[in-house]
């Protein structure tokens, strides 16, 4: 049986590139085997290396001092599609 949808750590996964859907915007961008930092964008940026990012990870959530949200995926993760699977 699975979790929850929003049980999960989405911000600790690392899902294939072809994955990524506009709605998810800006996301952590690695080349697997990881030996280098990531890139941070999407592949709509002008400096993208397309075909150089295997994988990426969706930002963290983020909380001001006093542990309240400022920045969130959950709010996009109840508009993810199923995720392709992938050999990579």
């Amino acid at each position: 049986m699975f979790e929850p949808l929003d049980k999960w750590n989405w911000h600790e996964m690392l899902f294939s590139a072809e994955n990524w859907f506009i709605e998810l915007g800006a996301v952590l961008w690695w080349k697997c085997p990881i030996d280098e930092p990531p890139y941070a964008g999407t592949p709509l940026d002008v400096d993208f290396e397309k075909d150089y990012y295997t994988h990426f990870s969706l930002l963290p959530n983020v909380k001001d001092i006093d542990g309240e949200h400022i920045y969130s995926m959950s709010h996009q993760m109840k508009v993810i599609r199923p995720f392709v699977n992938s050999k990579s």
